[in-house]
């Protein structure tokens, strides 16, 4: 996995320029020879340009982003990116959400009702480009889905998906599929609550399984190991909502936790209840730009391209002024 690293691409933009160097100096006498070699010094050139070109991405890709942040974002909502090296590499990013704020407003993914399945993929940015949010993350697991290539994978932006797990849009029910009971609530009076019956049904969205349960941990490891992962609690009192994106899936910056590290994780940063929701690719938090621009506060990684975000079924918006 060290093509993830900038320096690999670097070391090996420097091989190819070397190796075209010398093949320049070379200069064969007959005629055929002369073309084959300056088709063969172009592909070495080339080369070197591309791996040239991943190294800066990289490296402008990951810089700053393994730095540790805690600050408010808007009144009430605070964005924490804590950085562990052991057991392993670990990004992780937090919001804490103060319920009890009236600023705050919740949206979750409308469904296309002349649709089925009723909703549409699109990244977490485009979906707070267009719903007018402050921040955004991933919600339910769905289906169909398939990564095999950066070419080859479903779905794509438009592309029809159905959730799995319970979800509902200003009181609008689109699944009501019950997932292990993990779906967290959210009234219009922005009353939260995780699994249960709510007496409003205004917003959903589920996982596939609880971590935390009143302040025990009792998430299963799902066969993955360490992974990229998303998840969303509650303090013990029910007035704060902690949202959590770990990066992965990238040695030398992020690995990924466990499911049961992943309760860990939450229980420091006040999760008293808590549900996994969709990871690998899907793992993503964006942010409203200052000028207009979304910024993306963690480090997706779709189809093995960090940066790269993945189009998804549903998503939790929350708007903080």
């Amino acid at each position: 996995m060290m093509w993830l690293e900038w320096y690999f691409w670097l070391a090996l933009a420097l091989l190819f320029a070397l190796a075209a160097f010398a093949a320049l100096r070379c200069r064969p006498k007959l005629r055929f020879f002369r073309l084959a070699h300056a088709f063969g010094a172009s592909v070495i050139v080339g080369a070197a340009l591309i791996a040239l070109s991943v190294a800066a991405y990289l490296s402008w890709w990951y810089r700053g982003r393994a730095t540790a942040l805690n600050q408010d974002l808007f009144p009430g909502i605070r964005y924490v990116r804590s950085i562990d090296r052991s057991p392993r590499p670990i990004v992780a990013h937090f919001l804490v959400i103060d319920l009890t704020r009236t600023n705050i407003s919740f949206f979750v993914t409308t469904p296309d009702v002349a649709g089925n399945p009723s909703l549409k993929a699109s990244t977490v940015e485009t979906f707070l480009r267009t719903s007018g949010v402050d921040l955004a993350i991933n919600a339910n697991f769905f289906q169909p889905f398939h990564s095999n290539t950066p070419w080859d994978y479903y779905p794509h932006a438009g592309d029809p998906v159905q959730v799995l797990g319970l979800a509902a849009a200003s009181g609008q029910q689109y699944s009501t599929h019950v997932w292990a009971n993990a779906t967290l609530h959210i009234s219009s009076s922005n009353t939260a609550q995780l699994g249960g019956t709510p007496r409003e049904l205004w917003n959903a969205i589920s996982g596939d399984q609880w971590l935390i349960q009143d302040g025990r941990v009792v998430a299963t490891n799902d066969g993955f190991g360490p992974y990229p992962r998303a998840a969303a609690a509650l303090n013990e009192e029910g007035t704060s909502l902690i949202l959590a994106a770990v990066d992965g899936k990238q040695p030398g910056f992020s690995e990924g936790v466990t499911l049961p590290e992943l309760a860990e994780l939450l229980t420091k940063h006040g999760g008293y209840n808590a549900i996994n929701l969709d990871g690998g690719g899907s793992v993503t938090l964006v942010a409203a730009g200052t000028k207009g621009r979304p910024t993306v506060l963690n480090s997706p990684i779709h189809t093995r391209i960090p940066g790269r975000q993945r189009p998804v079924a549903n998503h939790l918006g929350i708007r903080g002024r």
